[in-house]
């Protein structure tokens, strides 16, 4: 089965979301983390 042809764009396109999507599930743990150590600390 033969790859598809991707334009020359299509990885530039895609690299800064894969960056954007770690940076927003980074900032979502982050968020979680400190939610369940406040709750520790109580």
């Amino acid at each position: 089965m033969p790859l598809p042809d991707l334009p020359l764009t299509t990885p530039s396109l895609l690299f800064p979301a894969i960056s954007l999507l770690m940076l927003a599930y980074t900032n979502r743990f982050l968020g979680l983390a400190s939610v369940v150590r406040g709750l520790h600390a109580n």
